[in-house]
């Protein structure tokens, strides 16, 4: 069984970030598809990688930074609307982080990978699907 702590590592160092930082950025990442999949089909399509839904719920329960940015996209996405506006809050709150857009991509992407790798390609497939804005970032 995958365990999140490998995924952790790997962004840290794909992205040449320092651990903590991964670690709130994969708990962003995995949060936000919690909150758009639910808990039912989240179980389901990730929950055999270990620690993936305590982080999604530790991380949904912490208070989202970004300062001023933060604000301005949660403005534009409430008015943008669901999955777009949840996307470009997910990546003011990366931003917030210290991510710039290319390690929000690669973020991404190492997710992807992982997912991939580890749960297989149906589970990654059915982010896709059910996350359209994420589907640009994840190669597809």
């Amino acid at each position: 069984m995958a365990d999140v702590s490998s995924l952790v590592s790997q962004v840290a160092s794909r992205l040449g970030i320092d651990p903590r930082t991964a670690n709130q950025a994969v708990g962003k990442v995995l949060s936000f598809i919690q909150g758009q999949l639910g808990d039912s089909q989240f179980s389901q399509v990730l929950g055999s990688i270990s620690g993936a839904e305590a982080m999604a719920q530790q991380s949904d329960a912490a208070p989202a930074s970004g300062g001023m940015l933060g604000g301005l996209t949660q403005m534009a996405g409430s008015l943008l609307g669901g999955d777009a506006g949840d996307s470009l809050e997910l990546a003011g709150t990366l931003k917030g982080l210290g991510l710039d857009q290319a390690q929000i991509a690669n973020l991404a992407a190492t997710v992807a990978d992982f997912v991939q790798q580890h749960v297989g390609d149906s589970a990654l497939a059915t982010i896709k699907e059910k996350i359209p804005a994420l589907s640009g970032l994840l190669g597809g």
